[in-house]
């Protein structure tokens, strides 16, 4: 019997991350507002909690506020 066995390699390189901040916890008194702005070069989407898109999110009240970041299918 007679086997024929190839091996095939191949490589994969990441060479981004995505690493970003909103920036330290800030208090915001009634009737202030305060923008949490991510990096535009950081990401190709951004989902905030309120559903908006933009890379800038206008806080109005005291709270927690989340972003998911995507960029070339990696998801932050």
């Amino acid at each position: 019997m007679l086997t024929t066995c190839k091996t095939l390699t191949d490589s994969i390189t990441v060479d981004y991350s995505l690493d970003f901040s909103l920036g330290a916890d800030t208090t915001i008194c009634t009737g202030q507002t305060l923008s949490l702005q991510i990096p535009a070069a950081t990401a190709s989407s951004y989902r905030w909690q309120d559903g908006s898109s933009t890379n800038t999110l206008t806080v109005r009240q005291a709270g927690q506020y989340s972003v998911q970041v995507t960029q070339a299918s990696c998801i932050a």
